[in-house]
């Protein structure tokens, strides 16, 4: 049973969903959620529901999933939920004539009922350590497929939640 491990990294998967990867400054959205909630609260009894309320009033855009400014769909599966996913990507990268490159591939999730949504993260590796290509949005078991994505180069591999950003069952990573 994973009980305390379990809330550290529901912080951390918080937190890479809230990580600026484009414009340099890291963690500090979700440093400001948590001072935020903390100086709110300070020397006050606090519930999960405090929690999610500070979460949904500095959650991003990409995290309001169901479109309905509210992280119900994050605390029912992590905090209150047992399904534990399984994510599987399956991807191949095509040379141009240019030098450059075109990402092609699937992303699985697997092991959930029927209204799990996680943001999975994509990450690519140039030789310099993983670079964020973006997130797919996957809702039950399913399949979400990535066509011609054009990048600089060819990476040298690709993965999600290369980061750990997602607590999973499995994870694996396939080139073909």
């Amino acid at each position: 049973m994973m009980i305390y491990p379990k809330g550290a990294y529901i912080l951390h998967m918080l937190r890479m969903m809230m990580y600026d990867h484009r414009q340099g400054t890291g963690d500090a959205k979700f440093k400001a959620m948590m001072q935020d909630f903390l100086a709110s609260h300070y020397n006050q009894d606090v519930s999960t529901n405090d929690f999610k309320l500070a979460v949904e009033k500095h959650m991003l855009p990409t995290m309001n999933v169901d479109k309905t400014g509210k992280m119900d769909w994050f605390f029912d599966e992590w905090v209150y939920g047992t399904d534990m996913p399984s994510y599987k990507l399956n991807y191949s990268v095509t040379s141009t004539d240019d030098g450059k490159a075109i990402f092609n591939g699937t992303v699985t999730q697997s092991g959930v009922s029927d209204q799990f949504v996680m943001l999975v993260p994509i990450y690519l590796d140039f030789g310099k350590g993983w670079s964020y290509l973006g997130s797919a949005s996957l809702v039950g078991n399913s399949t979400l497929e990535i066509k011609n994505i054009k990048l600089p180069m060819a990476p040298q591999k690709a993965a999600v939640a290369a980061l750990q950003d997602v607590l999973a069952e499995n994870i694996e990573n396939n080139k073909q």
